[in-house]
């Protein structure tokens, strides 16, 4: 509710300021529960300076963005969760689907539906695939919206030059970003999509192994993994050239994909907060080490 919150409050405060809850253990997992002592304790955590804020972008235009771009992710969850139990569910009836361009298409479902017995199989799959063409349907129109709100965000037309960054990505990465200015370096950008690597340490001794941390938004992750995934299947490019040299480099596939995913955000975010166009010679310059300038180090 932060964001409706925002709205709603921002007009009647001098300061507002949206809580980080994983900073605010102190108070949500605390065995003393009242409404009154939270609101202390939430005083006397702000007036340390120890809340941690979350970013949220004051323009409605941006915000509204953002809320295209959110119902679009969640209908698309639901339609690849439609479809993955419209497979089971062929299983469960004893029919292998083998192609899954026409199980799911108008025309060419019909030879897989009559494969099914009739009664409560074939009923069955009948109204599933009602509710997979209504939430397609929907997701049409959710990324109709984002095209018609994107209109007005120059930036998103900067990106196109990129390899693999089709029209869907492109416009998700300005919707979920919302302003380049919200990160002052790349470091902060890439922790934000979960792609840091925390290391942490007690007395100058590790403890653990690296890892990438776990907070952030992950979507942003996944926007990287499909511009890198779409850029390295239809090479050759630059894209792809990166990628090779990190996997020489490094001598791991997982740790080359993410260094090539770390540079596509940077250079996304690059383009935008400096206005400047897609040049594929200045991608190809040397990939960010992944166990220095992307790491994170807690010490405990």
């Amino acid at each position: 509710m932060s964001l409706w919150l925002c709205e709603v409050l921002g007009a009647a405060v001098d300061k507002l300021l949206v809580c980080d809850p994983r900073e605010n253990a102190l108070i949500g997992r605390s065995a003393r529960k009242r409404d009154e002592w939270d609101v202390r304790a939430l005083c006397r955590l702000f007036r340390l300076g120890e809340l941690r804020e979350v970013w949220h972008n004051p323009e409605a235009h941006r915000r509204a963005l953002q809320l295209a771009a959110e119902h679009y992710l969640e209908l698309r969850t639901e339609v690849i969760r439609r479809k993955n139990t419209l497979k089971a569910w062929y299983r469960r009836s004893g029919v292998m689907v083998s192609d899954t361009s026409t199980v799911y298409s108008a025309s060419g479902r019909q030879r897989w539906i009559k494969q099914l017995p009739e009664g409560i199989q074939r009923l069955s799959a009948l109204g599933q695939y009602a509710v997979l063409d209504s939430l397609q349907g929907a997701q049409q129109q959710a990324w109709q919206q984002i095209k018609q709100l994107g209109e007005h965000c120059p930036e998103i037309a900067r990106f196109g030059p990129m390899p693999g960054a089709g029209p869907v990505c492109t416009h998700l990465f300005s919707a979920l970003v919302g302003d380049a200015g919200r990160f002052a370096t790349k470091q902060k950008l890439w922790r934000y999509s979960k792609l840091a690597v925390t290391d942490r340490s007690s007395d100058g001794k590790p403890l653990g192994y690296q890892r990438l941390d776990r907070a952030g938004d992950s979507r942003l992750k996944d926007l990287s993994y499909q511009i890198w995934k779409g850029a390295v299947t239809h090479g050759p490019n630059e894209l792809k050239d990166f990628y090779e040299q990190s996997l020489a480099r490094t001598g791991s596939t997982r740790h080359a994909r993410l260094n090539t995913q770390r540079k596509i955000l940077q250079t996304l975010w690059s383009l935008w907060r400096h206005g400047a166009t897609y040049n594929a010679q200045k991608f190809a310059a040397p990939a960010p080490q992944e166990d220095a300038s992307a790491s994170t180090t807690t010490t405990n």
